[in-house]
């Protein structure tokens, strides 16, 4: 799976998230080649702690050496982690980091909701961000995108992106205990469905799609432009947001080198 269907779209929607990951990080620093994005409170969460990258002079080793000297002195910050703005250019560079040790690519799916649902899915309702936690912690207490710091600190950052990109969170079923959630962001009639998750004994029910559906229908209802989610390429979910109206618009790859104990080089 390789290339975009439309590439302007494609780098909106990139834009979008990079923009709403800057605005709620708590240090943002200008460098020759971009910006670091930098969230001391949550050191562990990858995700808010990364170079953005603007130039497209450099290649792989270089954006790693890059990576080393601005990060590498910041405290608690034990991985490296580079996003290159540019869509074209970040699929260039994939070869080379596959080819650095340590390094792994990232391969991420943008879709955009097109159409209705195929099947019929179950009801979900809006909840508070804390009727979610439980949901949350089960789901990433043995991802292994989340060392057991992240999985705490993730609350904190979703703080932040919430208050800056109006994060509504829906859970499943619609009454009982949440087994399935997910948030919504909104910003310049653009909306993005993230963080979907499931508790692992509750998988293969349908909460999830019913989460998705109900924050796209909040969407919907806002007459947001746009709704989009982004889905591991390499992953099934994608497979599941088709199926609830969801279609392709381009793959964006990211480059990430894990803290040692956590790879599975040898290198702990």
């Amino acid at each position: 799976m390789s290339g975009s269907s439309d590439p302007e779209l494609l780098q909106r929607l990139i834009e979008f998230e990079l923009a709403l990951e800057r605005d709620s990080s708590e240090v943002v620093e200008e460098f020759d080649w971009g910006r670091l994005i930098h969230n001391p409170q949550t050191p562990a969460m990858w995700s808010g702690n990364y170079l953005e990258v603007r130039s497209t002079d450099l290649d792989a080793g270089g954006l790693a050496a890059l990576a080393d000297r601005i990060q590498g002195p910041l405290e608690r910050i034990e991985h490296r982690d580079v996003v290159a703005a540019d869509p074209a250019y970040a699929q260039r560079l994939a070869q080379g980091f596959e080819a650095l040790e340590g390094w792994d690519v990232s391969r991420s799916l943008y879709m955009v909701l097109t159409r209705k649902p195929d099947r019929q899915v179950g009801s979900a309702r809006e909840i508070e961000r804390e009727g979610v936690a439980a949901v949350r912690h089960a789901d990433t207490e043995n991802d292994p995108n989340f060392s057991r710091a992240a999985v705490e600190q993730q609350f904190a950052r979703n703080a932040r992106l919430d208050a800056v990109g109006g994060g509504r969170w829906f859970a499943a079923p619609a009454d009982g205990p949440p087994g399935s959630a997910c948030v919504l962001y909104g910003r310049d009639g653009i909306g993005q469905v993230e963080t979907v998750g499931t508790v692992p004994e509750r998988r293969g029910n349908g909460l999830a799609s019913a989460v998705v559906a109900a924050a796209c229908e909040a969407s919907r209802e806002r007459g947001d432009e746009l709704t989009f989610i982004v889905a591991d390429a390499d992953d099934w979910p994608w497979k599941l947001y088709h199926r609830l109206g969801f279609d392709r618009v381009g793959l964006f790859c990211s480059f990430l080198r894990k803290p040692p104990q956590l790879r599975g080089d040898g290198s702990a």
